[in-house]
């Protein structure tokens, strides 16, 4: 009865195990859609001091390192998990990723490629292999990788989006804006959209469009908020003929980094003697 029970409690045992690895498999997923990524690495590191063949865990770990950053430190956790489960095309997909943000094209290409053969109808391999083409300024390749992923995946956002960015590049304005009203319709609050929308507008000399999408947007919601400024002074000045306000907008954005916005208020909206003391600024500071 003894030996019955000792058999018995480690069967619970093992269970509870398996239990508990299921949950907190369940609880990194939960933060890593969270975007908690830093939270969701330390489960994912308790789980493989566990385990340390735990796959699932390796994969998260290693996706976690990618939304960090962490290019080196991802691909090396890719190719360990390699090792456990070869056969999942995720894995090569967001490895080629991994590679690709690391700045190695050629072999990033390679996987995406094996991603891709792997499961022809994974779209975000698709999509990340358009990424890379566009990196590498391969406009046109590019645009039919997007088209590929969106045919797949007609929602998929981010295809949208840089199908739409892609195609304002090769001059294709009119499918650019309808790509972008998709987008639109996929994530309203996506305020890049009306952003880019505008862009295209005013680069084309379409200032009073351009103007009422950029009234739509918050610029404290924008990663690029000199873009937002750089532009809005183009409406201003070119549109409105107001080098004043322009003026004032062009700084904003020259403000936060925007070089072209820097030059044109230096070179049209100082003074000489503005200029002049600005020049005094560059080079003590320079000196220092």
């Amino acid at each position: 009865m003894k030996i019955l029970l000792t058999a018995f409690s480690l069967f619970i045992f093992a269970i509870g195990l398996d239990c508990s690895a299921q949950a907190d498999l369940s609880k990194a997923r939960d933060l890593y859609a969270q975007d908690q990524f830093e939270e969701a690495l330390v489960v994912a590191n308790s789980m493989l001091d566990e385990n340390s063949s735990d796959y699932d865990a390796l994969f998260i770990k290693a996706n976690c390192h990618q939304k960090l950053e962490s290019y080196g430190q991802a691909i090396t956790t890719y190719k360990a998990a390699s090792k456990i489960e070869s056969s999942d095309c995720m894995l090569h997909t967001n490895w080629g990723a991994a590679i690709m943000n690391s700045g190695d094209l050629k072999r990033a290409e390679k996987k995406l490629e094996e991603a891709i053969e792997c499961d022809p109808s994974n779209a975000q391999a698709h999509y990340f292999l358009g990424n890379l083409y566009y990196y590498g300024f391969r406009s046109r390749s590019a645009a039919k990788a997007y088209e590929q992923a969106i045919a797949l995946e007609p929602n998929h956002r981010d295809a949208n989006y840089m199908l739409a960015a892609t195609n304002a590049e090769l001059g294709k304005f009119e499918q650019a804006l309808a790509g972008f009203e998709k987008v639109h319709e996929i994530d309203p609050e996506l305020e890049e959209v009306a952003l880019n929308m505008a862009i295209i507008y005013i680069e084309n000399d379409r200032f009073e469009e351009g103007k009422e999408l950029l009234e739509k947007v918050n610029p404290r919601n924008l990663k690029n908020k000199e873009m937002y400024f750089y532009y809005l002074a183009e409406t201003q000045y070119f549109g409105e003929k107001d080098p004043e306000a322009a003026c004032e907008t062009y700084k904003k954005a020259a403000d936060l980094g925007d070089m072209e916005a820097k030059d044109i208020y230096f070179r049209h909206c100082l003074n000489k003697e503005e200029r002049e003391a600005e020049r005094k600024k560059r080079t003590i500071r320079m000196s220092f």
